[in-house]
């Protein structure tokens, strides 16, 4: 079954991501304004600021809209400029799923270090067929970015703390640099909710030495040097406009909502967007919270995480993704995109256990 697997996911990417990528123009005011965005900000005297409207734009820092001005760039090399603009939509439609594609590569590759080549293959499948993943790609492009920068550095140092790695300390700073590079794409958030993730599960689990494997002082101060030129300059530049802007990045333009809303439309966000999974999803949640019982009753263990710790990790990771969405003012479905990860990686690692004959295969056939 393992090597029809790759195949499966290959077919999934195709006919979710790269199908129809012309078929219409912007279908969201998200799509729309990020390409009038990053056509300004590369025609504009300006060089460091987005520019929409001529003014100054804070709703997501400007590399946020790299895809956008890499297909403008491309498209006006190419074509003239009465076939441009329907080409534009496309053209980064493309881009976005190939970083959406390289997303759900990199969850297979953490998922098989993780658990094994079957389990990872799994995940891979289930992120593919997710509803959230290639509406992410149509509608939120910055958000495929970012997140697929969070879960590349979230797999280095979830491969220190199994102790998958031979270079401990270069794998760490590989990881915390890619966060840098995800908060500069997509804010703060998208950096500091991995860190959340994995304090809340260190706390709960009582594994207090393996926050400090990973260094998180040392982290914090490489994201923070990597943040400090642009965001230093912007704050120089612009002042208190801009400061109040960065913390709700990418979505600093939206329109907030009651404060009472934010906790439920999380939580249905992230059920919404990991349909069509979301019934195994439970049972994958419910197999793990009950062997997370069992280990807790044995007692805190020293040493790299195993399977089992690994699954809770995760479990927590996807509780802390979806936080950010409490904070952010009128965030869209896709803002869910960072915890589908965790989810596809414990679906996949669930159906393999079943597919082993250790979990219980009437979840399956129930969901």
């Amino acid at each position: 079954m393992r090597r029809w697997l790759p195949l499966a996911l290959a077919a999934l990417l195709t006919v979710t991501l790269f199908t129809g990528l012309s078929a219409t123009d912007a279908l969201d005011e998200r799509e729309s304004r990020d390409l009038v965005t990053a056509y300004e900000s590369t025609h504009h005297h300006d060089w460091l600021s987005p520019v929409y409207g001529n003014e100054p734009f804070f709703d997501k820092p400007l590399p946020g809209y790299a895809l956008e001005a890499m297909a403008i760039r491309a498209l006006e090399r190419g074509w003239p400029a009465t076939e441009r603009a329907t080409r534009e939509v496309a053209v980064s439609r493309f881009l976005r799923a190939l970083m959406a594609a390289a997303l759900a590569l990199a969850v297979a590759q953490t998922g098989t270090q993780l658990f094994g080549g079957r389990a990872g293959w799994l995940a891979g499948c289930a992120l593919a067929s997710m509803v959230g993943l290639p509406l992410a790609t149509r509608a939120d492009g910055v958000q495929v970015y970012a997140t697929l920068l969070s879960w590349l550095g979230l797999g280095r140092i979830l491969a220190v703390l199994a102790g998958r790695t031979r270079t401990r300390g270069a794998t760490l700073v590989l990881g915390w640099l890619t966060l840098g590079a995800a908060a500069n794409t997509g804010g703060f958030l998208s950096a500091l909710w991995p860190m959340g993730g994995l304090a809340l599960y260190f706390v709960l689990a009582k594994r207090h030495r393996g926050w400090f494997d990973v260094d998180p002082t040392a982290g914090l101060l490489i994201i923070a040097g990597t943040c400090l030129p642009w965001y230093g300059l912007m704050t120089a530049i612009h002042g208190p406009a801009f400061v109040q802007a960065m913390a709700w990045f990418p979505y600093a333009a939206g329109t907030r909502g009651a404060w009472w809303s934010g906790l439920p439309l999380a939580l249905s966000f992230v059920v919404v967007a990991s349909f069509p999974w979301t019934p195994l999803l439970g049972a994958a949640l419910g197999d793990a919270t009950t062997r997370l019982r069992r280990i807790a009753r044995a007692g805190v263990t020293d040493g790299p995480l195993d399977l089992e710790h690994l699954e809770h990790l995760l479990l927590t990771l996807a509780l802390v993704a979806g936080l950010p969405i409490v904070l952010y003012p009128g965030p869209p479905l896709t803002a869910a995109l960072p915890a589908l990860p965790a989810v596809a990686l414990l679906v996949g690692r669930f159906v393999d256990r079943v597919l082993d004959g250790v979990g219980d295969p009437r979840a399956i056939r129930q969901a």
